[in-house]
């Protein structure tokens, strides 16, 4: 089954750059802020958090939508920001202390994101879109310092990347000169090549693709929280089902986006076919949509 899922999942705050835009909501006030794990400092390879508080226009009941361009992270989608009832940095309010709630009259907005172990060191700006219930696009940005990425054991891969493909965690597959999937490339010369040393293939969907550059498909590919707690809500939904019948899944190998916003599944297990899922838009859906027949 396809599950295409939302994540409901040391502080340094940045001013947020409102940018014109042909019709914008005024009054939201937005206040940004970058977080990461105190020490980590915004080095390459690492999580940070980009929270995003605004006032609800007057004139434009309803909910907002917060999008964040992850150009540069792990995942290069248009992200949506997630709803949180909490204004809490990357990795929650202290412990032992109550959750910050969202101030009175403002609506909070979260998102993690990983950096990519190749970004440019230097300035980045993440651009964010907020869009009111009446359409109205208002632009802004949060912006970091990213730092070189650090390699405690000096083997020449990031302690990120070793980290992403467990190879820090397992001394005798993790060596620069160890090559754990046998396909005669080392875990340096992985590295250096931008491939997986943990697989024969380039790179899986889930670890990451430069996607649909304008939002679309921001709603599939998000890890979800099973907590309500932490974020006060999320949102799921399901499509497909097991079998070999069209819309249903025998055994997804791979997953692709084209810039349309299309879906395309392989599967592997002898299944041996690609399916393709046109993109409707963007709309409300049931939790589970059961298997997509085609019409035709």
């Amino acid at each position: 089954m396809l599950r295409c899922r939302w994540m409901a999942g040391a502080l340094l705050s940045v001013a947020a750059v409102a940018a014109p835009a042909a019709t914008t909501a005024a009054g939201l006030d937005p206040i940004v802020a970058v977080s990461v794990f105190p020490g980590r400092d915004f080095t390459q390879g690492e999580w940070l958090q980009i929270n995003l508080s605004v006032v609800p226009p007057a004139d434009a009941a309803g909910d907002l939508t917060a999008l964040v361009d992850g150009l540069g992270t792990t995942d290069g989608f248009v992200q949506r920001m997630w709803r949180s009832e909490f204004d809490c940095p990357y990795g929650g309010c202290p412990s032992g202390t109550r959750p910050t709630p969202c101030a009175a009259g403002r609506a909070c907005f979260l998102l993690p994101l990983q950096l990519d172990v190749r970004l440019p060191i230097g300035r980045k700006e993440f651009p964010i879109t907020v869009v009111d219930a009446r359409g109205r696009q208002t632009r802004m940005s949060a912006a970091i310092d990213v730092r070189p990425a650090t390699d405690r054991d000096a083997d020449g891969m990031p302690d990120a990347w070793e980290d992403r493909y467990s190879l820090s965690f397992n001394t005798s597959i993790g060596g620069p000169n160890d090559d754990p999937d046998g396909d005669g490339v080392t875990n340096l010369e992985e590295f250096r090549r931008d491939t997986n040393p943990r697989g024969r293939y380039r790179r899986y969907f889930a670890e990451g693709s430069s996607g649909d550059r304008t939002p679309g498909l921001e709603q599939c590919f998000y890890m979800a929280s099973l907590r309500r707690e932490d974020f006060g809500q999320m949102w799921m939904t399901l499509i497909g089902d097991g079998g070999r019948q069209p819309g249903q899944f025998f055994a997804v190998h791979s997953i692709a986006v084209d810039s349309k916003g299309n879906i395309y599944t392989t599967e592997t297990y002898q299944g041996r076919r690609l399916q393709k899922f046109v993109f409707k838009g963007v709309q409300m859906v049931p939790r589970d949509q059961g298997v997509v027949w085609p019409k035709k």
